[in-house]
């Protein structure tokens, strides 16, 4: 098994999912902010989320070095808030991982997004293998487009009905 790995940004500490984690999560926000230590507000996880969590759990309970490769938790050092989270659609393949994230609805417009993404997106670059990290956003998703270009993103020639393929490179 790895080690653990956090990660530390200007205002953030960012934890990969564990096994307890990630069956505290969806069910247990006191166990879970006991083991991030933090406070978790009632608006987290967010809808878009919340159906993902469990699987994840099953996941990483299987293979727990895959907690890198899933939900990175997002805690803001001085407030001691869980803000959101950033994930990994899956593992990377072909030299290419995909990246997902989502705020708690009250922690938009802070910038919080911007800094989880980046320093994420950072560290998957940096690990053996990964080339290329990117997202798909619905092309009318300004605040989605303007995080991704704030954390280096650059828009691709790749795109899918109702979505736009943005691209981080090492």
């Amino acid at each position: 098994m790895q080690p653990v790995v956090t990660l530390k940004s200007e205002r953030l500490e960012l934890v990969p999912s564990s096994p307890s984690i990630s069956r505290a999560a969806p069910e247990d926000r006191i166990a879970l902010g006991e083991m991030l230590n933090c406070a978790i507000s009632d608006r987290w996880p967010a809808e878009l989320i919340a159906r993902e969590l469990e699987p994840v759990a099953d996941q990483v309970e299987d293979d727990p070095d895959q907690g890198v490769w899933t939900i990175w938790y997002a805690v803001d050092r001085e407030e001691h808030v869980l803000v959101g989270n950033v994930r990994f659609a899956s593992p990377p393949s072909a030299g290419e991982v995909e990246v997902i994230y989502a705020m708690a609805d009250d922690m938009y417009g802070r910038g919080y997004a911007t800094e989880a993404v980046a320093s994420v997106c950072g560290w998957a670059l940096g690990q053996s293998g990964v080339n290329c990290v990117y997202a798909m956003v619905n092309p009318e998703n300004a605040g989605a487009i303007r995080v991704l270009e704030k954390a280096g993103f650059a828009k691709s020639t790749t795109q899918t009905p109702g979505e736009q393929r943005y691209e981080l490179s090492a």
